[in-house]
């Protein structure tokens, strides 16, 4: 689905925004590594973790703007935002970097986030199910979401509970969790979008 132009200017500055926050991680790793003695070198990764920190700042507001000048994604924002786990850097990477939220199939939706099931199975052979491919920052968000919304929203943290105890692993639980939250996501899209979406 082709993306307006608050979309593409809000993915750009996100994209931006995840550099930035890899050089930040990659001084801080650094800064670790220098010695007691290094008080210069310690100074300075300071002052380059001030600037990171700075620079990250204008492009939340920049991002914060960019939706709130758009009465159609100050919505979608604010109804994304009301679901125990989605946070604004959630949010904004569904709306900007997953336009066909809302508008394809629970299937379609997974699939495009990378959080489909894929099998492994030959003759009679039954492998682990497995995800691929997909967007990988749109991945990653909801990933994170998925760590909070097992703790924190009702019926997902209920959800994580019953796969903890049919024994899965942290990983695949988590996978189940954002799966599951991001086909509800796209299930409360269609319904804001009003635009009626097979199952």
């Amino acid at each position: 689905i082709p993306k307006d132009s608050n979309r593409q200017q809000i993915d750009e500055l996100l994209r931006a925004r995840r550099e930035l926050i890899d050089s930040q991680q990659r001084e801080r790793n650094r800064a670790g590594h220098r010695g007691p003695g290094s008080k210069i070198l310690q100074q300075m990764h300071k002052k380059l973790d001030a600037v990171y920190k700075e620079q990250i700042a204008k492009l939340d507001k920049a991002i914060a703007a960019l939706i709130g000048s758009d009465e159609t994604l100050a919505k979608a924002d604010a109804m994304l935002r009301k679901v125990q786990g989605v946070g604004p850097q959630t949010s904004r990477t569904l709306l900007a970097m997953l336009p066909e939220l809302g508008r394809v199939n629970r299937r379609t939706i997974a699939a495009l986030a990378g959080l489909a099931p894929y099998d492994s199975d030959s003759g009679r052979h039954t492998g682990n199910r497995y995800i691929r491919g997909g967007r990988s920052q749109v991945r990653q968000v909801l990933h994170m979401a998925a760590v909070v919304a097992s703790r924190h929203n009702g019926v997902l943290k209920k959800s994580y509970a019953n796969l903890l105890e049919n024994k899965k692993k942290f990983k695949v639980a988590i996978v189940a969790i954002a799966r599951k939250l991001l086909i509800y996501l796209n299930s409360q899209m269609a319904k804001f979008l009003e635009k009626p979406i097979d199952a």
